[in-house]
């Protein structure tokens, strides 16, 4: 069993969650906790913003990481890579994308993610999110964190867990 659960897009920065804190990130969903992920320092010249998901169900755990980079114009350009992984090792992941909706305000109101298994060859599976409570800020060294609790659902199974936007000053 691997004791380190890695995420890092093409371009972004490399997230790490110790693999029995992402396991149960449903019990730590409060959004005025320190992370349970760490990162070196994000590379905010080249960076936009960088948002952190995780969610754990009975059996399985969900980390993702999108980094949006500078200059970015629409979301097609976000850099996204997606771990599931449960007790055993992580699963491949071939591809992600994500859609987020937000409310007026701005904050994150919905997150979908379709996630293709290099593996198994079969068709994008679906994980869908919705917000439970209001966004927490913070900073966050030099950054403003945005932390938003959410209900999860992926293949019959439902979860909880954070989206974490990350933004500089």
């Amino acid at each position: 069993m691997a004791e380190l659960v890695t995420v890092a897009p093409a371009g972004g920065p490399e997230v790490e969650w110790e693999l029995p804190v992402l396991l149960r990130s449903a019990d730590a969903a409060d959004p005025k906790a320190a992370p349970v992920w760490r990162t070196a320092e994000l590379p905010w010249g080249e960076l936009e913003s960088v948002r952190v998901i995780a969610a754990s169900f009975d059996d399985l755990a969900l980390a993702a990481v999108v980094a949006r980079p500078a200059g970015a114009t629409n979301p097609d350009e976000d850099r996204v890579a997606v771990a599931l992984v449960s007790e055993q090792e992580p699963e491949e992941i071939a591809e992600a994308l994500v859609s987020t909706e937000y409310d007026p305000g701005g904050h994150v109101r919905r997150i979908g993610l379709e996630i293709w298994a290099e593996a198994t060859g079969v068709g994008a599976r679906r994980l869908a999110a919705d917000r439970t409570g209001e966004a927490a800020a913070s900073e966050l060294d030099g950054a403003v964190r945005e932390v938003t609790p959410m209900a999860f659902r992926l293949d019959g199974r439902t979860g909880t867990g954070l989206h974490e936007l990350l933004t500089s000053h």
